[in-house]
């Protein structure tokens, strides 16, 4: 995923198994163009919500809290697709701000 997501985590129970999720939200309701050195609004977009809500599951799931703790947590195997199929990551749309939700279980 560009750019990359890196979690640091601290105050977990070192004999606990703990798992990461991913999901990523729209914003808004609107599509962006790039001019002029900033992002502007054009127009509203097409998002269908249930697919803001798929989630991502960490690679490495179900880890012990003090491996979790040791270094940072990447979500560099995510990807950002257009395909609503894919199981390697998020069904996205061009244009549209997003916001990452990580949760921990």
């Amino acid at each position: 995923m560009f750019p990359s997501l890196l979690i640091s985590v601290k105050g977990l129970v070192e004999t606990t198994y703990y798992s990461f999720d991913l999901r990523v939200k729209s914003c808004d309701e609107h599509r962006y163009k790039y001019l002029n050195n900033r992002w502007v609004p054009l127009g509203i977009s097409e998002i269908i919500q249930d697919r803001d809500r798929q989630v991502y599951k960490h690679p490495k799931n179900s880890q012990l809290g003090s491996l979790w703790e040791k270094k940072p947590i990447n979500f560099l195997s995510c990807k950002i697709t257009h395909n609503p199929y894919s199981k390697f990551g998020h069904v996205s749309y061009c244009f549209v701000q997003y916001n990452p939700l990580c949760s921990v279980n």
